[in-house]
């Protein structure tokens, strides 16, 4: 009898030491998984740059194409010091429409944005050969409301948008082309003519901040930011008698700060803020006669905390449809 009472107890033994250390394994498989530095928003800073804040004519719409190029360089970590080289290339290509009515709202002109990107992950690991994630769908970002308006000398702005998870996502895959969380973006903006006159000298700013929710399949919540998008121009060049004022060139930057944590169980090792800056010439090319303008803006970041620091290349081309 005494045999049936030890038996259970020692097997009860045995099946609690195996959970455990099964227990112990996946956890250590978990947080081998987790990311060094806290998930970014989505918003690519320097997506806009000199008179990114500008008023587009009342009543008008446009079309636009950006590409966008992006190394990530180095991730950093909280003080600057560089963690390992991320050996990643991505490509983007962003097609959207923007678009003013003449319907007021508190005097000021009702808009609205979309874009749609695509894009392409070049991973290229240490001792590895380059795997690509393939051409496929992003995160599509949808502006319902962005009301503009117009000064003798400024053009201001403010918005609200959503971002949607569109693009496939799976928890620590090499292959998403999606961030696997919902965002509301709220941005407000604008820019400066010290002489009254918009084709001109012009300082530009448009302010982001970007609410971010929890990202499925993980259980952490992203952390939110602010991004500042800022660009100075000097004044447009004139060429010609039939092309005024065709090159806009000047500076453009960007400053990212996060400014609540990342939570959640499996949250970043170190989940303290990230920041990033960036800084490059940009030039745009305008044909009045064709509605057409051409950009070209590279950028190089620094400063980075608890985040990547690499650089991006913008190429991009809009046309404007005129009234609607």
């Amino acid at each position: 009898m005494a045999r049936l009472i030890v038996w259970p107890h020692r097997f009860s033994k045995r099946r609690l030491l195996l959970t455990l250390a099964f227990v112990a394994l996946c956890t250590t498989d978990v947080l081998a998984q987790r990311a060094e530095t806290p998930i970014v928003g989505h918003y690519p800073g320097g997506h806009v740059g000199l008179r990114g804040g500008a008023t587009p004519p009342e009543g008008s719409t446009g079309a636009f194409n950006f590409f966008r190029y992006n190394h990530p360089g180095d991730l950093k970590n909280a003080n600057g010091g560089t963690i390992q080289s991320v050996n990643k290339d991505v490509f983007v290509n962003i097609t959207g429409a923007q678009w003013s009515t003449k319907y007021k709202f508190f005097g000021m002109n009702y808009g609205g944005l979309l874009a749609v990107p695509f894009n392409n992950i070049y991973n290229r690991a240490s001792g590895q050969s380059t795997e690509a994630s393939g051409f496929s769908l992003g995160d599509v970002v949808f502006s319902p409301l962005i009301l503009f308006g117009k000064q003798e000398n400024f053009d201001y702005q403010v918005g609200l948008a959503v971002w949607a998870p569109s693009g496939t996502f799976s928890p620590g895959a090499s292959t998403n082309h999606g961030s696997g969380f919902w965002e509301l973006l709220y941005s407000v903006g604008g820019v400066y003519y010290p002489d009254g006159k918009r084709n001109s000298f012009a300082i530009s700013s448009v302010v982001r901040i970007e609410q971010n929710f929890k990202q499925r399949h993980t259980d952490i919540h992203v952390g939110d930011d602010v991004v500042m998008d800022w660009g100075i121009s000097g004044p447009l060049l004139a060429f010609g008698e039939t092309f005024k004022h065709v090159f806009d060139i000047g500076v453009s930057g960007f400053a990212t700060t996060q400014f609540t944590r990342e939570t959640g169980m499996n949250a970043a090792l170190n989940t303290s803020f990230y920041r990033v800056f960036g800084v490059g010439p940009e030039m745009n090319y305008y044909i009045p006669a064709w509605n057409l303008k051409f950009l070209f803006r590279p950028q190089f970041e620094f400063g980075a905390r608890n985040t990547t620091q690499g650089h991006t290349y913008w190429l991009a081309v809009s046309y404007k449809f005129g009234h609607l």
